[in-house]
């Protein structure tokens, strides 16, 4: 696939994600200050460095950690050259993982990260071990042309990713309703610095 074609793919994609979710938000360079909270006292957050040490999905985490369930995960996912898995700090009974895909000429966007992302649902899903949250984060750098893809952070529940296993998830690149209907479920955040997309 050209990279002209991938754009149209990838931007259908995109509005089909932004579409569906009415909790997206950006993550500006400036926040507010709110109060912090102990990682083990809440769920769902992860921590990110872009463009500074920020907390995603909540108030900001103190002592916050990579979870063992996150590197169980990660070591799961296939080494590739052009993917770079990196485990994110978060808080208790959360996995977090930032996926980054480097794609320049005619590689097809999405090619690789997309089939990892899909194994990484199926696993969650069925280890109830790993807790009650998942958290990606997904970017596609591209490196030869305007990259128009901006850094997107996911959030699901458990039950979430285990209703996307009962209604069957592809392993491929197809989006289809099972697919469509798990991302416009997600909570979505779009890490912006300098109103340009965020690289990791």
């Amino acid at each position: 696939m050209s990279v002209r074609a991938a754009l149209g793919v990838l931007s259908s994609c995109l509005a089909l994600v932004i579409s569906g979710c009415t909790q997206a938000r950006e993550i500006p360079v400036e926040q507010h200050v709110v109060p912090s909270v102990h990682a083990d006292e809440t769920g769902g957050s992860a921590v990110v460095a872009l463009p500074y040490p920020q907390t995603l999905f909540g108030p900001p985490l103190i002592s916050a950690k990579v979870q063992p369930a996150t590197l169980k995960l990660k070591d799961l996912i296939l080494s590739h050259r052009r993917l770079k898995v990196t485990p994110l700090a978060s808080s208790q009974k959360t996995v977090a993982i930032a996926l980054r895909e480097s794609a320049s000429g005619d590689d097809r966007w999405g090619e690789v990260m997309i089939p990892e992302e899909r194994k990484l649902f199926l696993r969650f899903a069925t280890d109830r071990s790993l807790g009650d949250w998942l958290i990606m984060l997904t970017d596609v750098d591209v490196t030869d042309a305007p990259d128009a893809v901006p850094l997107v952070a996911y959030r699901w529940a458990r039950d979430g990713v285990e209703a996307y296993a009962e209604c069957g998830i592809p392993q491929s690149t197809l989006i289809e309703d099972c697919t469509h209907a798990f991302f416009s479920s997600a909570n979505v955040v779009f890490v912006i610095r300098s109103g340009n997309p965020a690289g990791q």
